[in-house]
C-alpha cells in the first residue's frame, strides 16, 4: 500500500525541466479512460498509489508503465516537499484538496484505515475538522449490516436504528450496574439487560470505521459496544463488535456472550 500522496518522475525531454510528474486526481479515475482501467470500484486497484498510476498512463497496448522513479509523500500538507505539479493543486487546504480529490475522498475503501488513522493524528487540525465537516452524517440503520466473516459467520439479531443523522451528542455510552460498580456482567446477562435500550447497531459501526473523522477523540481508549447487531459463529457462539483505537488507526473488535463484560466494555446508545 502506498502514501498518499504518490506520484511517478519519468524523463521527457519535451518538459520544460526534463521530467514529467505523473499522479492520479479525481478527474484521471473518473474519467472514460479510468473507468476503462479501474472499472466501477476504484478502490479494488489503489488507485492512490504507483501500480495505478501506471496502469492509467500505461502506452498503448500495454498494461503497466515501465520507468521512471516511484514518489511519496504521507504528510502532503508539507507542500515544499511535493513537485511543483502537484503543489498548483494546493492539497494542504480542505477545499482544493476536496476539489482534485473529494470523490476518492468519498469511495469508502480508496483510503485504508492506516492512511485515515495517520491523517487524524498528524494533519493540520484544521485540515481535520474540514474533513469532519465534510464527512457524511446519514446513516442508515435499517440496511442489512455488514458480516465481517461470511464464511462462518451469520447474523443472529439485528436491531434497526432508522434514518439517523449522526450527532455524537446524541450518543451515551452505556454502563450495567454491575458494570458501574466494578462488578463483572456475563454477556447474555447484559444482552438481557439491554432489551429495553435504543441501543446502536453495526450499521452506525461501519459507518464510522468508513468515515472515522465523525468518532469523537474522546473515544480513544475506549472500548465501545454495538449491541443492536449481534452474530453467531458457526460453533454457534454469540458475538457483538465494537469500535475501538489500536493506537495508530480505528478498528474493530468482538466480545462473545459467554465472556465477562467488565467495566471497560461500554454501550453505544441513542440518549434520551
Amino acid at each position: 500500500m502506498c502514501d498518499f500522496i504518490s506520484w511517478i518522475e519519468v524523463l521527457d525531454q519535451q518538459a520544460a525541466n526534463g521530467r514529467r510528474v505523473l499522479f492520479l486526481t479525481d478527474r484521471e479515475v473518473f474519467s472514460p479512460h479510468g473507468r476503462e482501467v479501474f472499472g466501477t470500484n476504484p478502490r479494488d486497484y489503489d488507485v492512490l498509489g504507483h501500480g495505478a498510476i501506471r496502469r492509467f498512463f500505461a502506452p498503448l497496448g500495454e498494461e503497466s508503465l515501465v520507468g521512471g522513479l516511484n514518489c511519496e509523500l504521507r504528510d502532503f500538507w508539507d507542500i515544499k516537499r511535493l513537485p511543483p505539479e502537484i503543489q498548483a493543486l494546493h492539497p494542504e487546504d480542505p477545499e482544493s484538496f476536496l476539489k482534485h480529490w473529494g470523490r476518492i475522498w468519498d469511495t469508502p475503501g480508496c483510503f485504508e484505515p492506516n492512511d485515515l488513522g495517520y491523517l487524524l493524528t498528524h494533519a493540520p487540525e484544521h485540515w481535520n475538522e474540514a474533513m469532519r465537516e465534510h464527512a457524511p452524517k446519514n446513516i442508515n440503520g435499517d440496511a442489512d449490516p455488514f458480516i465481517p466473516h461470511e464464511k462462518s459467520w451469520i447474523i443472529e439479531e439485528h436491531r434497526s436504528n432508522g434514518q439517523l443523522l449522526w450527532d455524537p451528542t446524541r450518543v451515551q455510552l452505556y454502563l450495567s450496574k454491575k458494570q458501574k460498580s466494578n462488578r463483572i456482567i456475563l454477556g447474555r446477562r447484559l444482552r438481557q439487560e439491554l432489551q429495553q435500550q435504543p441501543i446502536l447497531n453495526a450499521n452506525v459501526l461501519d459507518h464510522l470505521l468508513a468515515h472515522p473523522h465523525l468518532i469523537p477523540k474522546e473515544w480513544r481508549g475506549k472500548y465501545i459496544f454495538f449491541w443492536g447487531t449481534v452474530y453467531r459463529d458457526r460453533g454457534g457462539g454469540l458475538c457483538v463488535r465494537c469500535l475501538l483505537w489500536n493506537g495508530d488507526k480505528w478498528d474493530w473488535g468482538c466480545n462473545w456472550l459467554v465472556n465477562d463484560w467488565p467495566a471497560g466494555l461500554l454501550t453505544a446508545v441513542l440518549a434520551n
